[in-house]
């Protein structure tokens, strides 16, 4: 599946939703529902995040109470509202496939709504993938998004408090860490590794980079213990060799004093 629409409502269920389908390479086309049982703010945040994340989003306008089950508040208004929201959202998805954020959790559970998912074809792959809400949290913890990460903390349930750990420093195991490209690492692989001339000839180690507003500085401590700070740049810096902790000084007169 190359593209889809999803619906987002912006709960955590269909954003994990979009997200996967977004790492996943598929061209994601995000509606959001909105009207009456729909809090203008919970729309609002719908669309803040699929904007910071360059998704196509479009706001769908609907009047749950055109339903007649809907406005009698009889016993299938569930049925009748969910039924009536996602035929208007499948007709703005032109054709497209179109996906909710239903998990497994919800498939145990009486929700006459599921039914009209049913009727209209609407997929759930967070259901169809057997992960329940729990999963789901876990999963969403720490995701590499691109260069970034997304993440969600226990108790920040809210755009006030997530804004509150702006410029926080925040320290994550390894495996979660976001891929790089090709010439770029994290200080930690460097801090260590011998620094070699052209010809192999040890100078030195890297006991450091540190971040500056000129471009990072390695710190480079000679054999007889004095320190040297050299720009980490291609001009300076040539062949870094992970595996074998060793990384090529292209110029080494600036280690002289």
């Amino acid at each position: 599946m190359n593209s889809l629409a999803i619906a987002l409502s912006g709960g955590l269920d269909s954003r994990f939703l979009t997200h996967a389908a977004l790492e996943a390479g598929c061209a994601v086309r995000a509606l959001t529902a909105t009207g009456v049982h729909v809090p203008r703010e919970e729309a609002a945040e719908a669309a803040a995040w699929a904007a910071e994340r360059n998704v196509e989003h479009s706001f769908m306008p609907i009047d749950v109470l055109a339903d007649p089950e809907v406005a009698a508040n009889s016993r299938r208004r569930c049925y009748g509202c969910k039924r009536l929201i996602f035929l208007k959202l499948r007709e703005t998805a032109d054709g497209l496939a179109l996906a909710d954020g239903t998990n497994a959790d919800d498939m145990g559970s009486f929700r006459p709504g599921l039914k009209a998912l049913r009727e209209l074809g609407v997929r759930s792959p967070l259901a169809e993938a057997g992960l329940g809400k729990e999963e789901i949290r876990e999963l969403a913890e720490l995701v590499p998004h691109g260069d970034s990460l997304l993440m969600r903390f226990t108790g920040i349930d809210n755009p006030e408090a997530a804004g509150a750990l702006r410029g926080a420093e925040i320290i994550a195991a390894r495996e979660y860490a976001a891929p790089l490209k090709e010439g770029e690492y994290y200080v930690e692989d460097l801090k260590g590794l011998e620094v070699v001339s052209g010809e192999g000839e040890t100078l030195g180690h890297v006991s450091d980079v540190i971040e500056g507003g000129g471009g990072d500085l390695a710190e480079v401590v000679l054999p007889a213990g004095e320190k040297r700070f050299v720009p980490f740049r291609k001009e300076f810096f040539g062949d870094t060799d992970l595996d074998k902790g060793k990384i090529v000084l292209l110029e080494p007169w600036i280690l002289d004093e």
